[in-house]
């Protein structure tokens, strides 16, 4: 490889910087959004989560979750279910759709066995 860079090549270079770290701040700050609504509307709804899993979780127990995937992201929150896995909560995104997930994870396979 060159090490001389061409003109075009500095320019192609200067332009794609400027413009991941907007798209890369553009993106941080939608997750954080959805993460904060996601986390309001579980806080909301703990007494009746922890009613129907007859549980004791706090709002310190709910944490943030996002997972990318090769076709789609999933972005949201958890809550740790202790030698299980886990409750999520979270916005299934795609190119062209997002849908509202809630699903209950279950680590070890051996545990229902």
């Amino acid at each position: 490889m060159s090490e001389e860079v061409t003109d075009e090549e500095r320019k192609f270079l200067v332009t794609g910087a400027k413009t991941y770290f907007a798209v890369d701040e553009a993106m941080e700050q939608f997750r954080h959004r959805v993460q904060d609504q996601v986390a309001t509307l579980v806080g909301g709804r703990l007494s009746e989560i922890n009613k129907a899993c007859e549980m004791d979780w706090t709002v310190d127990d709910i944490t943030g979750y996002r997972e990318r995937n090769p076709d789609n992201y999933n972005v949201g929150k958890q809550i740790a279910v202790v030698g299980f896995g886990g409750l999520y909560f979270y916005l299934k995104l795609w190119r062209e759709k997002c849908e509202v997930y809630v699903n209950l994870y279950r680590s070890r396979m051996g545990l229902m066995s």
